[in-house]
């Protein structure tokens, strides 16, 4: 998928997702509130997503800052229910009012130096739009309100999913070492396209380790399970490598990649300076064994796992390469202590299966046959 059809199709569900939250007033909803709210936590989750696809550090950031507020006022107003009005009203109002002067101060700083920023400043103006109709409208005809303001964060989130510059593969090594902010450093810049080209050759090695996997764990569940002529002898073998292959998944994006953002946000902020340091000596003068040595071995690693991170949000494709790569191994050794813990519902992938497939007093009892 080219990367204008990429643009088309994340803004294309924007905009219908706009369209729905504009046309609620004509709509027999019986909580407009709880609807557009749930229309907001998708545009969320989909500015989120697209976060990851953008070539700019800043650009990245502010996507996920943004969406991350598009989804607390998504999840207040869907439960919108529980609280006090007034309170509610209240809060989102700051939640705009915050989000306004994030993009109004962006443009004034960048207009300070020279640069002109549209999309700050249209960004800063449609979140004030929001905050200046909440406050006259406050009470008075709350669904057109609700409404309105709704389409208009989720057609501001459409905008920056246009306008944004997308990353694209063939550009990960330059895009990584300008995030860094050392353009035109030839020996980081040559570091980066060599260690790019390496994860491509080392791309079908890759594949080839995962479909083992996957093969190891589909023969294990069939000697576990057995091979007969039913339905269930047929299915639930592969639908047990489905479950792992999920667990895999779960495991590399909401464990392990939680931990490594974290621990990368905290180097990060000497990473430049330790390149610095380690660049004061050229590179030919260098000693073979040294603290130098050591330290660019280290920031080596760095910077190839920050080409895999990157590639894996510039493809969807990656990322599930990536992600059962690293969480297919952690997947097998559930499946090889599973039956010394027993059985469980949440972990046993096994009982999945059993529980997808065969119907009856045996599905509900969580026995196996």
């Amino acid at each position: 998928m080219t990367l204008p059809q990429q643009r088309f199709i994340f803004t294309g569900i924007g905009i219908f997702l706009g369209v729905l939250a504009l046309l609620t007033p004509f709509w027999d909803v019986h909580e407009p509130a709880s609807y557009v709210g749930s229309l907001l936590v998708w545009a969320a989750i989909l500015e989120i997503v697209h976060g990851f696809r953008r070539a700019e550090n800043q650009a990245r950031f502010s996507a996920w800052f943004s969406g991350a507020i598009t989804l607390l006022i998504g999840a207040l107003m869907i439960n919108a229910i529980l609280f006090q009005q007034k309170a509610l009203v209240d809060f989102i109002l700051f939640l705009f009012l915050i989000d306004a002067s994030r993009y109004l101060y962006s443009f004034f700083r960048n207009w300070r130096k020279g640069k002109f920023s549209w999309s700050d400043l249209s960004s800063g103006i449609g979140n004030a739009t929001v905050v200046v109709l909440i406050m006259l409208f406050r009470g008075k005809g709350l669904e057109w309100v609700i409404s309105l303001c709704g389409a208009l964060r989720i057609f501001g989130t459409v905008y920056h999913l246009f306008t944004a510059r997308t990353g694209n593969l063939e550009n990960v090594a330059e895009d990584i070492i300008v995030s860094l902010g050392f353009k035109g450093n030839k020996e980081l810049e040559t570091l980066a396209e060599k260690l790019g080209k390496e994860a491509e050759h080392r791309a079908p090695i890759d594949a080839g380790w995962i479909v083992s996997f996957i093969l190891i764990l589909f023969f294990i569940h069939l000697g576990r399970m057995g091979l007969d002529q039913s339905a269930t002898g047929l299915l639930s073998p592969f639908v047990a490598v489905i479950g792992d292959i999920f667990m895999a998944l779960v495991f590399a994006f909401g464990f392990l990649a939680p931990i490594r953002t974290i621990f990368r946000r905290f180097t990060g902020l000497f990473i430049g300076s330790l390149w610095k340091w380690v660049q004061k000596v050229p590179e030919a003068e260098r000693k073979l064994f040294s603290l130098r040595t050591l330290a660019k071995a280290w920031l080596t690693r760095e910077l190839r796992l920050s080409i895999s991170i990157r590639k894996s949000g510039y493809s969807f494709f990656n990322a599930f390469r990536g992600g059962l790569k690293i969480g297919l191994p952690f997947s097998a050794l559930l499946v090889a202590v599973m039956p010394v813990l027993g059985m469980s519902w949440y972990f046993d992938t096994e009982n999945w299966a059993f529980g997808t497939i065969m119907p009856g007093p045996e599905q509900k009892r969580g026995v196996r046959p």
